[in-house]
């Protein structure tokens, strides 16, 4: 492997991280016991695309500038978007693959599947977690875009 090919590999290992880092930051951040929460994918992935071209077309004007640095702009971010929703994925709740992998390394201890009630009760409590995290992501998307201004001061 060449140099360079090294130097590549290592950048990406820690792009990885920080976007890892960062996903940790955003998830304790949200939680409904810190600070209000921040807005979740919908709104904030639109802005941040939004953000991504604007800022493609002030850096060079000419058209083909213009079509290759929001190509490699784009790619990023699908990247960064990539690797958030992976870490996600493998939080250990039931549901998602981390839940799998949990209940996996319970048999590879224990010698013997988990008993089926067992799972369908954390498969049940998984569902109703990530319903949760769900219609919380949701919401914050809603009170961002002032969709509630209606409600007066029921909703800030």
């Amino acid at each position: 492997m060449s140099a360079t090919a090294r130097r590549g590999w290592g950048q990406g290992v820690r792009e990885t991280g920080a976007i890892l880092s960062t996903t940790l930051t955003y998830i304790v951040a949200s939680s409904p016991a810190a600070r209000p929460a921040i807005s979740s994918a919908g709104a904030g992935n639109r802005q941040a695309s939004g953000a991504l071209t604007n800022a493609a077309v002030a850096a060079n004007s000419e058209p083909w500038a213009i079509v290759r640095i929001s190509c490699l702009t784009l790619t990023s971010f699908a990247a960064i978007l990539s690797v958030g929703i992976g870490f996600l994925n493998l939080m250990p709740i039931p549901v998602l693959d981390g839940g799998h992998l949990l209940f996996y390394a319970y048999e590879a201890v224990a010698r013997r599947p988990m008993a089926a009630r067992v799972q369908e009760a954390g498969y049940r409590v998984g569902l109703a977690l990530l319903a949760g995290l769900m219609l919380f992501a949701t919401w914050n998307d809603l009170q961002k875009l002032n969709l509630f201004k209606f409600l007066g001061g029921l909703v800030s």
